[in-house]
């Protein structure tokens, strides 16, 4: 190096100094890079367990947003950085509160929509609704004002196709019941009927009945055992002339 001009071993330096300060560079932001992937990565993985609990308990929404929010603002990622994980920091948690609201009662959260008290008619669908109440509606609730257009509208529909299956659902069960029964106070009925033909010819032919005859447990509770009462009594007065 000594043998190379002035001129040149100056320019050697320059070339020197200018190759460390480029490895300093990338080296810098490669330390950076990793300790924030490494800090996005933490972050991410308590905002996974934040959403997995607002999602069995919506009613902790807000205190666990506003404690992400915090954790985020403490963690030196820069404005920019900050700003966009805390949108979707904010629409996720939303989310998943939403779909806990949704599955644990579509008929609420239709309502909390302003969507016509989630109420629909004959075809499934929600009933009309005032635009302006449900965006209100919207507006002023803490997690669905933070939902995207798009998702709010797939929990309408989601919500929406839920209350009609469960309501149907719940309209099958009351009828194959009522069918039951009915079918089951037939077959009481004629029971009874069977029971009495037993004791009524028991009765024209003078035949006691014992008490604990499987007939007239049968006839408990009937019209026929107050009219075997009454015959009883009838053929005992007689029996007394």
């Amino acid at each position: 190096v000594a043998k190379v001009p002035e001129l040149g071993q100056q320019a050697m330096r320059e070339r020197l100094a200018g190759i460390r300060n480029q490895i300093h560079g990338r080296a810098f932001q490669f330390e950076t890079d990793a300790r924030n992937a490494k800090i996005g990565g933490d972050y991410n993985s308590g905002l996974e367990l934040d959403r997995n609990t607002v999602s069995a308990d919506p009613s902790q929404y807000n205190q666990l947003l506003a404690n992400r929010l915090s954790l985020l603002q403490g963690l030196g990622l820069g404005a920019e950085t900050t700003a966009k994980m805390a949108e979707a920091t904010r629409h996720d948690m939303a989310k998943s509160a939403a779909e806990g609201m949704v599955s644990r009662s579509p008929e609420t959260f239709l309502k909390r929509t302003g969507m016509a008290g989630g109420k629909t008619g004959k075809d499934g669908q929600p009933l009309p609704t005032d635009p302006a109440k449900a965006a209100d509606a919207v507006q002023n609730d803490p997690v669905l004002r933070n939902l995207k257009p798009e998702v709010l509208t797939s929990l309408v529909e989601r919500a929406t196709m839920l209350s009609v299956t469960r309501k149907a659902a719940l309209d099958a069960e009351r009828e194959r019941n009522a069918r039951k029964a009915e079918a089951n106070a037939e077959r009481i009925g004629r029971e009874q009927d069977r029971a009495w033909l037993i004791v009524s010819d028991r009765l024209r032919n003078g035949i006691p009945t014992d008490p604990s005859a499987p007939e007239l447990r049968v006839l408990q509770g009937s019209p026929y055992a107050a009219e075997y009462q009454a015959r009883i009594g009838e053929t005992a007065a007689r029996a007394s002339v």
